[in-house]
């Protein structure tokens, strides 16, 4: 394996991480994954970015998600300022600061009574949709929100979002199981049976992690040659989902895939003035 076994060394840690949060915590509660993911990711994510559980909102109090949010904590403080491991405590993220929104089911569960996996692609496209009303922010203020470059051009690349501040979402699984009563699925079912699932053209997630074994990434085809490729990480119109049996390393190529599409998000600026304006819109008064 190419780059000293990189991708391994990341499995064997976020199996430690998950191992060492397990001895706390009891997986088949879902508040209690979510919580594992989020000290797995804030142990793994460079400092920049803040790791949460809570809601995405708009600036007319509109709100989406409730599962895992990653934001830029250098530039929007959450109430939650000093413990970076208290992630029992709901956050409220402005959408403007958000990088990437994530659905974190121990037990992703594809039918029945019990089923959680529709549930969560509906919840993803809702984060996503929510987002959308943003700013977009093109190459122009890609490397300051503040300052616009207009000699700027953008980069050529085909399979790309169109702006420079897209939105990143995800499903993380530890199990897959059929229905609510059946036993995990292994690798090959996993993917049969994700294979006969539809998942919607509108918003759909940019990743899957279905258990320890399969990821689903975004592939591109390429018609002159009848191979598939991976290039951008998101989700694009021209894209489509291929999932990939690799024993043991699906959370580890899942958070390469996150990594990668994070150092390429550049968000705009933070609405401080209405959100300043509609803290004191009532007692505004002003000075000659």
């Amino acid at each position: 394996m190419k780059y000293d076994n990189y991708i391994k060394t990341i499995a064997d840690r976020f199996t430690t991480y998950l191992d060492e949060i397990a001895t706390e915590h009891n997986f088949e509660h879902g508040p209690e994954f979510e919580i594992a993911i989020c000290k797995t990711l804030r142990r793994a994510l460079p400092s920049k970015y803040g790791v949460c559980r809570g809601y995405l909102v708009a600036a007319d109090g509109d709100k989406a998600g409730d599962d895992i949010i990653i934001y830029n904590r250098e530039r929007f403080p959450t109430l939650r300022m000093i413990d970076n491991e208290a992630f029992a405590q709901r956050e409220n993220i402005p959408i403007d600061a958000a990088y990437a929104y994530i659905e974190a089911k121990n037990t992703l569960i594809l039918s029945g009574k019990k089923e959680t996996f529709d549930t969560a692609i509906k919840q993803v496209a809702k984060a996503k949709s929510l987002v959308e009303r943003r700013e977009a922010i093109d190459v122009t203020k890609a490397i300051d929100p503040y300052i616009v470059m207009n000699h700027l051009r953008p980069i050529g690349r085909k399979h790309w979002p169109r702006i420079c501040n897209p939105f990143f979402t995800a499903i993380i699984s530890r199990h897959v199981r059929q229905s609510g009563s059946t036993n995990p699925l292994t690798g090959l079912q996993v993917c049969a049976a994700l294979n006969g699932y539809e998942i919607p053209d509108e918003n759909p997630p940019d990743l899957i992690i279905a258990g320890e074994d399969v990821v689903g990434l975004p592939f591109v085809n390429n018609k002159d040659e009848n191979t598939e490729t991976y290039d951008s990480p998101f989700m694009v119109s021209e894209a489509h989902f291929s999932l990939i049996k690799q024993p043991g390393l699906a959370f580890a190529i899942g958070f390469c895939s996150l990594i990668y599409a994070l150092e390429t998000i550049h968000l705009g600026i933070m609405p401080w003035p209405a959100i300043i304006g509609d803290a004191i819109s009532a007692e505004i008064t002003s000075t000659k």
